[in-house]
């Protein structure tokens, strides 16, 4: 892997490029808009109503053996009170491990930096790579993703499972949206979902699941409040099922079918 440093509003095209790539990869990332990425790498200065590029904005790219695999823009700053060196990151995007590996190193090795801030960083993914984790410290969390279920069958079948398995889930919905009964197969990592035929319309404002004993006959039961089936899909719900938020035999089979490799992560408002 080789890096590249050059003006960051220059990554714009790259941006774009490499902006399908990684949605691809991280759960809860939208395609960025062009006008999304040219903000964030500084192609424009919206503070100063200027189309101009960010002054003194540097860029970095990653290039792999086929072309471009990631790229991140820093602004470098001195701190008032310490007088420390400070490199902000504003943008960074990676379309691989690899490139994101080599991205960090690039950037814990910079000259006359003693301290980088990274406001978009995904959790504490920096920490675990350090051989000193205390290293990162976390100012606060910042949630930027919000979900709401309008159509269960479709979103369960749209992403692939962890273990396969057969569970009757019972969806509560305080909105009376999605209440209702649905059946989850699992084989091979891919879901089919079946509703329960009595299941309420959305207009009913039935906000509890009933339980028919005549229906899914032997598959073990999970109870989900809407908001918490929409994190399982995306987080998993092993907490949630061990402390009871998630009710039911079934829950504890639930956790393992819903977990995640990857947290789920946006890095822009939208």
């Amino acid at each position: 892997m080789r890096i590249h440093e050059l003006p960051a509003a220059e990554l714009a095209p790259y941006a774009a490029e490499l902006a399908a790539a990684v949605a691809r990869r991280r759960a809860g990332q939208p395609v960025r808009s062009r006008a999304v990425s040219e903000y964030h790498v500084g192609a424009v200065n919206p503070y100063e109503n200027s189309l101009e590029p960010v002054r003194q904005r540097l860029g970095y790219l990653c290039l792999g053996p086929e072309g471009p695999e990631g790229y991140v823009a820093i602004q470098r700053r001195t701190d008032e009170a310490s007088g420390l060196g400070v490199a902000e990151v504003k943008d960074f995007q990676a379309a691989s491990d690899r490139a994101r590996v080599a991205l960090w190193d690039h950037l814990l090795s910079l000259d006359l930096v003693d301290r980088i801030e990274f406001e978009d960083a995904p959790g504490r993914e920096v920490a675990d790579l350090l051989t000193d984790s205390r290293a990162v410290t976390s100012l606060r969390d910042e949630d930027r993703l919000w979900t709401r279920l309008l159509d269960v069958p479709r979103v369960l079948e749209s992403r692939a499972y962890a273990a396969d398995g057969r569970l009757a889930l019972l969806v509560d919905d305080p909105a009376g949206l999605v209440t209702g009964a649905y059946e989850l197969e699992v084989a091979d990592g891919v879901a089919r979902v079946t509703p329960a035929a009595s299941n309420p319309g959305p207009g009913e404002g039935v906000l509890e699941a009933a339980d028919d004993a005549g229906w899914a006959p032997g598959a073990p039961r999970a109870r989900f409040a809407a908001d918490l089936l929409a994190t399982a899909v995306f987080r998993g719900c092993a907490t949630s099922a061990r402390y009871g938020a998630v009710g039911g035999d079934g829950a504890d089979l639930a956790a393992q079918m819903f977990a995640v490799e990857r947290e789920p992560y946006c890095d822009f408002m939208f």
